[in-house]
């Protein structure tokens, strides 16, 4: 009998050390689960962004105020803002609606620009595909290949 309690005292006692154990786990960051890609990209419904760095360049006065909306059902608006005259050098001239979405493997982000906002009958329907080198809540870094061969590495930043 009393090696039967002892007996039931250390199964116990370990089923306590397990719960301990995995209770004390369940605040560890690393079994967080990782944060959705589409969420920081878009936000709940939508999610604006600026270009803030073109390539080596800041941004000229004509897009300082042009921003990406991303909305979580595909859909992206290309916004020229208020700013589309400096010295007659801006070459933004139509806001855009189109669709987006992720590569295969999510490394990538693809956008087909459909028509000029406002009027659904000027078909654009031009593709675009930008490596996808940072994504967080407050920031976005992409890489657009050229056709001479170059990258241009653009970041934007939360409207």
């Amino acid at each position: 009998m009393f090696y039967e309690s002892n007996k039931t005292k250390s199964m116990m006692f370990a089923l306590l050390i397990q719960y301990l154990f995995i209770v004390a786990c369940s605040d560890d960051p690393a079994s967080e689960p990782l944060p959705n890609p589409t969420h920081l990209l878009t936000g709940e419904i939508s999610k604006e962004w600026k270009i803030v760095k073109l390539g080596n360049a800041t941004v000229s006065p004509c897009m300082e105020d042009n921003i990406f909306i991303y909305f979580s059902n595909g859909k992206v608006e290309y916004e020229i803002g208020s700013v589309t005259s400096v010295e007659g050098s801006c070459s933004d001239e139509n806001s855009l609606v189109g669709e987006w979405r992720f590569s295969n493997n999510g490394d990538s982000l693809i956008t087909t620009w459909l028509h000029v906002q406002g009027d659904p009958s000027s078909t654009i329907n031009e593709s675009g595909s930008s490596y996808i080198e940072f994504l967080s809540a407050d920031s976005l870094v992409i890489e657009d290949r050229q056709l001479s061969g170059s990258a241009l590495r653009s970041i934007l930043v939360p409207n």
